[in-house]
């Protein structure tokens, strides 16, 4: 009951954001993205066992957790690149920027595949690996990383082809083949010194380009269309909040009443901060109170529920300096 539980939630969620996609973004973009998430995503198991070549020979039992994987993280992108643009709107430095929407788009995923995967290795019949976690995670921490990386590679490839100047370049093709760099790598080279040095180089660029590269979203791609006189912007810009409220309410279900540990409701925090840094209305300095608490309550196990509020306050400092010495120079 969890899994299909679960896994129509997230069909529902997929079409509800599709809508979103299409009224917000456009009819190309919205083909674009889902089909491009779907053949990553499918393909590879969502970074599960599931291998697409043995599909053929491919039982239910090995088949059904692919397509759970597929469904969650289709959903995590999209949601990504929505809440990560809300998060991104608090620092109007960086407003409609590629490179910090991409990075916070990242750090969503990492948070919302702990969610899952705390949750997912007590769910019977998933698949996943019973594992022990560490005093800051429920789970191991190669498990949230490699999310990370598989987002930020399938994403980057993604915006730079559709979403900025890039888009109308004949050459644009070659950035398709960011998301089988990050899989081919550990393939090739294994998960030893190659692999530690590829995600180091793609955080330092990653940050870097977050800072420094003025690359924009191309605005013919991400303008609102016009959807009948019902849908109104603010509604249709709250479907993924909304999307995001529902699937922690269901995680929420299922730690508490189905598989009876509170233990778990750790790992939700971290989508919860999201869900309160997406919604502006909320100032920043409440949220980081509310942090603080986790943090003096829970101790280290509340260091992953203050990684967005706390590279968020982060980068505005960053910001503010960066200002305050540019002027220092001027004068």
């Amino acid at each position: 009951m969890n899994q299909a539980l679960l896994i129509n939630f997230c069909g529902i969620g997929i079409i509800t954001l599709i809508l979103h996609s299409y009224f917000k973004r456009g009819l190309a973009l919205t083909l674009n993205f889902f089909l491009f998430a779907f053949m990553l995503t499918f393909t590879k198991g969502g970074e599960h066992s599931f291998k697409f070549m043995i599909l053929a020979k491919a039982g239910p039992q090995t088949i059904f957790p692919a397509v759970i994987s597929t469904l969650i993280w289709i959903l995590s992108f999209y949601l990504s690149w929505c809440i990560a643009e809300k998060v991104v709107e608090r620092m109007p430095y960086f407003k409609n920027r590629v490179f910090p929407v991409l990075f916070f788009a990242g750090i969503f995923v990492a948070t919302f595949a702990y969610a899952i995967e705390a949750a997912a290795i007590n769910i019977g019949g998933w698949n996943a690996p019973v594992v022990n976690g560490n005093e800051f995670l429920l789970i191991p921490f190669y498990v949230v990383k490699r999310q990370f990386y598989f987002s930020v590679y399938f994403l980057a490839a993604y915006f730079l082809i559709a979403c900025s100047e890039y888009k109308n370049k004949d050459w644009k093709i070659v950035f398709f083949i960011l998301p089988f760099i990050n899989t081919w790598i550990p393939q090739f080279f294994g998960l030893g010194l190659a692999q530690f040095i590829k995600e180091i180089l793609t955080l330092i660029i990653l940050l870097l380009l977050a800072f420094r590269s003025p690359l924009r979203f191309y605005p013919a791609g991400t303008k609102q269309s016009s959807g009948g006189v019902f849908l109104k912007t603010e509604l249709v810009d709250l479907l993924p909040v909304a999307v995001m409220v529902i699937l922690t309410f269901i995680l929420f279900f299922i730690d508490t009443v189905k598989l009876h540990d509170m233990r778990l409701l750790v790992s939700l925090l971290p989508m919860g901060f999201f869900i309160l840094l997406a919604i502006k209305r909320i100032p920043l300095f409440w949220i980081t109170f509310i942090a603080l608490l986790c943090l003096v309550a829970l101790k280290k196990l509340a260091i992953p529920a203050m990684l967005p509020v706390g590279l968020l306050v982060l980068f505005q400092l960053i910001i503010k300096s960066s200002f305050i010495k540019n002027n220092s120079f001027s004068q």
